[in-house]
């Protein structure tokens, strides 16, 4: 019998990567994960898969619904299982409300499959199994010894049963270029089920504090940023980068006012970070006081906050005019780099490829107002609708930040002030209307 072929969908790293680890031990099947829907829709262009899981919503796109329609069109036998709610008939998948009811799914696909217990049981793995590094839970307490497999295709003991698999020892794994660990094959079951029933208990913790979310998300932002300044964009990097973006998503989505935020980060003293972050508060709250903002909007802004000063010192981050430029004296080399920083950041986000939403890379290269990138342009003009709003609220968060490193305070109406002298065409007044009513 030919390994089964699943199709995961799904943009929560964590549980993915359960999904694929247990797909793979009690189904034995060959997974493929995707963590957005343009790259499964061209994964369906080519290929037919058993089976396909999807997360319900990603960004606000219905997901179950344009995977139906796909699997409907092109008359494809594939299976469809949904996580989350969704308004999909009985006929159309098999819909599991809650993240985790990893029992009943793997039963009804093993069902649908044709894969019994017996089979699970009894499949010839040989003497030891390989878990992908990248779908291990990290703080998991081990109850089974893992392996490595030395050049000459021996298995010796890495770690013992019952030590923690502490994030650092993913470090030194990834230092040592391993990417697989190895448990006896009699015990592959059981040590899936320990991750599935440690991620269980760990969804049904309580919210991680404020403060918490930030020192996680600033240490992740300084990991990505050295390594995307080396362009070493690994795999675990984006998924670090992923991670630290929707952190900060949910950061600005449950803070109402920006003195609020600023009293969070006054322990920091990473000024790239610091912000990033602000200014993608600001960008979120313009969205939820317009018109025509959607969550989609938001979140393509925090990905542009994140990245669009990545490549300049701390140093440099408040130039954001021509007329700012002009007070430092710089090198020529530094100077260049200040003007073109955001042609390479928009260059630096391309290598991630699918994990970034669609335009975020244009944002960025227009975020000082030019189109191609380069330099500032004091008055801009055909940049995208949300490349307007950023100039906006990086000009607001970089007056505050300019005062604040003078030690001076700076006032709400005077901040409008600035940016209504600076930004003076119809395209902005809606958007410094929405700035009003932000709560500083």
């Amino acid at each position: 019998m030919s390994k089964p072929t699943i199709l995961i969908v799904d943009n929560h790293t964590k549980t993915s990567m359960l999904y694929a680890s247990t797909f793979e031990v009690y189904l034995g099947a060959n997974v493929v994960e995707q963590k957005d829907i343009d790259e499964a829709k061209n994964y369906l262009e080519s290929f037919e898969p058993d089976i396909i899981v999807v997360r319900s919503r990603i960004e606000e796109r219905k997901v179950d619904k344009v995977i139906a329609d796909i699997i409907q069109k092109k008359n494809l036998k594939s299976q469809l299982y949904v996580i989350g709610t969704s308004d999909l008939s009985v006929h159309e998948a098999q819909v599991f409300s809650k993240d985790v009811e990893m029992n009943k799914l793997v039963y009804n696909l093993a069902k649908d499959l044709g894969v019994t217990a017996e089979d699970m049981a009894n499949a010839d793995v040989g003497m030891f199994y390989a878990f992908k590094l990248s779908n291990l839970v990290p703080g998991i307490t081990l109850i089974t010894s893992i392996y490595l497999k030395d050049e000459d295709n021996n298995f010796n003991v890495f770690m013992e049963k019952e030590n923690k698999l502490h994030k650092e020892i993913f470090n030194i794994l990834k230092l040592q270029k391993v990417d697989e660990v190895f448990v006896e094959a009699k015990d592959r079951l059981k040590f899936i089920n320990s991750q599935i029933i440690f991620l269980s208990e760990y969804l049904a913790e309580d919210e991680l504090s404020l403060k918490d979310r930030v020192f996680i998300a600033n240490k992740a932002y300084k990991t990505v940023r050295e390594s995307a300044l080396r362009m070493q964009i690994s795999p675990e990097v984006v998924s670090m980068t992923e991670t630290c973006i929707h952190t900060m998503q949910t950061i600005v989505d449950q803070i109402p006012k920006l003195s609020q935020l600023m009293k969070t980060i006054e322990e920091s003293s990473d000024a790239n970070f610091n912000q990033s972050l602000l200014t993608s508060f600001i960008c979120n709250h313009i969205i939820d006081n317009i018109e025509w903002g959607t969550q989609e909007h938001k979140v393509k802004l925090t990905f542009v906050s994140f990245f669009h000063n990545i490549t300049l010192g701390p140093e440099f981050i408040l130039i954001n005019s021509n007329e700012r430029l002009a007070q430092y004296n710089m090198s020529s080399k530094d100077r260049d780099k200040i003007m073109k920083h955001a042609l390479q950041a928009a260059k630096i986000v391309s290598q991630y490829k699918s994990m970034i939403p669609m335009g975020v890379d244009t944002i960025i290269k227009q975020h000082h107002g030019s189109r191609d990138g380069i330099g500032f342009s004091p008055s801009p003009q055909s940049i995208s609708p949300l490349a307007l709003i950023f100039l906006v609220a990086d000009e607001w968060i970089t007056n505050i930040l300019w005062a604040e490193d003078k030690g001076v305070r700076t006032e709400k109406n005077q901040l409008l002030n600035i940016v209504r002298n600076k930004y003076k065409t119809l395209s902005y007044e809606k958007i410094i209307a929405a700035l009003e009513k932000i709560d500083y």
